[in-house]
């Protein structure tokens, strides 16, 4: 667990195990033996996709969360409402391709500066 809080082994075997007495090198071999392990790395992985999972923000939720707090809300301004039901809308692809067009230009401004021959004493 500590390894994907950090994203780091040193760092999770310091979480882990009692390092006082231990160089920093010896931790961080120690923490990277740890990693190799084929039962570590599995669990790893699998607790990183349940995270991946818990916080997956999918169009269900994201009506869900528009449907409870904005639509079904009677404290909700109905300019609120709109709003939601225009967002709903693009979710679905109800509304027609937008086409945004962009102008502007850039201006560069570049200079040169002659080489020093020898550097400052």
């Amino acid at each position: 667990m500590a390894y994907c809080e950090t994203n780091n082994a040193s760092e999770a075997y310091r979480r882990s195990y009692s390092v006082d007495k231990m160089k920093p090198e010896s931790v961080n071999r120690r923490g990277f033996a740890v990693l190799q392990n084929i039962n570590v790395k599995s669990r790893i992985a699998e607790l990183k996709a349940m995270a991946a999972e818990k916080f997956e923000w999918t169009r269900e939720k994201a009506f869900l969360t528009l449907k409870t707090k904005v639509l079904d809300n009677p404290l909700a301004k109905p300019s609120d409402q709109v709003a939601a039901v225009k967002v709903l809308n693009d979710m679905c692809g109800h509304n027609a391709p937008q086409k945004h067009e962009i102008t502007g230009g850039i201006n560069l401004v570049v200079n040169f500066v002659k080489p020093l021959d020898r550097f400052p004493d």
